[in-house]
């Protein structure tokens, strides 16, 4: 006599809740990651028009479409040595800088400005809106 063994049901794995699972880690990790890095600058706002006046005079700047730099009399690139020399003078006198772009201008251009700024020793930094030229 020929007897059949029983045979085992065959576990199946329901998928959905792992499927849900593997979602919810990746969601998990994209919204963890970083991936890239900010920089900051800190700055003040301003406080109005009271106190006392000072004679020091504030140095204007604007920052162009192609990333140069204008100022009162002058315009420099922003990576040149003359540009680095009128920061650490504007440094060392401890004249306020007010620094605005044009609307055409990138605004990494006017961040890096104001980095630049930043690493000359520039205590001072306003900044303004965007004009048009």
């Amino acid at each position: 006599m020929l007897l059949d063994h029983a045979r085992k049901p065959a576990i199946r794995v329901p998928l959905t809740p792992l499927i849900d699972v593997v979602f919810i880690l990746l969601l998990f990790f994209m919204l963890s990651s970083v991936f890239g890095v900010e920089q900051h600058i800190a700055l003040q706002q301003s406080k109005g028009r009271g106190g006392a006046q000072t004679a020091v005079t504030r140095v204007q700047l604007l920052v162009l479409p192609n990333g140069d730099i204008k100022g009162d009399a002058e315009t420099w690139q922003a990576t040149s040595a003359a540009f680095e020399d009128s920061m650490a003078t504007w440094a060392d006198e401890a004249r306020p800088v007010a620094i605005g772009a044009t609307r055409d201008t990138p605004v990494q251009y006017l961040v890096d400005a104001l980095a630049r700024l930043h690493l000359a020793g520039v205590s001072t930094v306003r900044v303004f809106e965007s004009v048009a030229l």
